[in-house]
């Protein structure tokens, strides 16, 4: 069974900042969910606002693989005739994450926020907060009925 779920992107109230930048930075930093699909920008009788191209992501999560590193790991198997193999490093680090948005944002925050399940067993909250002044922090929780397990970075 696979996890589905939601990616959202929200902005602080005092928000200012280039959303099409924003967006582009998001999609060169990686893989944000299992089919690959990309942020876009939206326009609504709201505004325009930043979101992810389907409402219903297979695997979402605001631990992205990194672009750089599975080209890297991919390149390099090509060359050794073997398939390419990923560990617990592919993930964009947060520090460069935060770097890449930041530089876009002039003031406030932006949030990017997942919900992730699997039926009725596996719950799965994740959050990423990147600042004008490029610091940031992404937590995640997850419950299950067994246990429940939460994490928390900060820039």
């Amino acid at each position: 069974m696979s996890e589905f779920g939601g990616l959202t992107v929200a902005r602080s109230e005092d928000f200012k900042g280039d959303l099409k930048a924003i967006c582009d930075a998001l999609n060169r930093i990686g893989i944000w969910d299992g089919d690959d699909e990309k942020f876009q920008i939206v326009n609504t009788a709201f505004g325009a606002h930043i979101a992810f191209s389907v409402r219903t992501a297979r695997l979402p999560t605001v631990f992205p693989l990194s672009s750089e590193k599975i080209d890297a790991e991919e390149y390099a198997a090509k060359l050794e005739n073997r398939e390419p193999v990923f560990g617990d490093d592919v993930c964009a680090p947060f520090e460069q994450i935060c770097n890449s948005v930041s530089r876009h944002i002039e003031v406030g925050e932006l949030t990017v926020a997942v919900v992730r399940y699997e039926g009725n067993y596996l719950v799965n909250f994740e959050r990423l907060k990147v600042r004008a002044d490029g610091g940031g922090e992404r937590a995640s929780a997850e419950y299950t009925p067994v246990r429940a397990h939460e994490t928390l970075e900060v820039v």
